[in-house]
């Protein structure tokens, strides 16, 4: 499970805004879990996470911490 988060995150890292689909097919897990997995991130402040517009980013301190 964690290198499935990490592959997430690895694909935040660069501060820029993506797509939630995109994020999920890269994250090596099913749909579900996949959005199970950003749900648990922007829960505990990992990440932004909108799903309403579909979008997701890496808040400040992660994006600092990983790179």
């Amino acid at each position: 499970v964690l290198s499935h988060l990490d592959r997430i995150l690895d694909r935040l890292v660069d501060s820029k805004v993506h797509d939630v689909e995109e994020v999920k097919r890269s994250s090596g897990l099913k749909e579900e879990q996949a959005l199970e997995a950003l749900r648990f991130m922007a829960e505990f402040h990992f990440i932004m996470l909108d799903e309403v517009s579909g979008s997701v980013a890496a808040v400040l301190p992660i994006r600092k911490l990983l790179k």
